[in-house]
């Protein structure tokens, strides 16, 4: 990579990195073992009993944010010149409170994942593709 572009990046990151992190409370729903089991903003969590066909019971949690079954992708975007698009994101809980990473986001309802891809790809980086495949799926527990 050019030095050029490693110090514009570099200007991107210390521009995200986060300052100040206050802690805001929220309202949980805990279950009668003092669980959270639900609250009252964009993350939920939902516990659940799940009986495996061997006969074992066991629990689970399952992260809800904003209200959507977490489906999500993630773009590889190559450009003609074969070089490949990142964006520079602010993560305030990350080491660095910065990350540079692929495009990604959520499939909205009743959207396909190439259609997702085409529109996070645009959102994050202002490119449209001419061209958009699948490479595969996966379930991120």
């Amino acid at each position: 990579m050019r030095v050029e572009k490693l110090e514009e990046l570099k200007g991107y990151i210390n521009e995200l990195k986060a300052i100040k992190k206050t802690l805001v409370p929220s309202d949980y729903v805990y279950d009668n073992m003092h669980n959270p089991v639900k609250r009252k903003g964009f993350i939920n969590v939902k516990k659940y009993m799940v009986e495996l066909a061997r006969g074992d019971v066991v629990v689970r949690e399952k992260i809800v944010k904003g209200g959507r079954d977490g489906s999500a992708v993630i773009i590889l975007p190559l450009t003609e010149d074969n070089n490949t698009l990142l964006v520079v994101q602010s993560r305030a809980f990350t080491k660095d409170t910065v990350c540079v990473e692929l495009p990604a986001g959520y499939i909205e309802a009743g959207e396909s994942p190439i259609a997702a891809g085409k529109r996070e790809l645009e959102e994050e980086t202002g490119y449209v593709p001419e061209k958009i495949e699948l490479l595969g799926s996966y379930y991120q527990d």
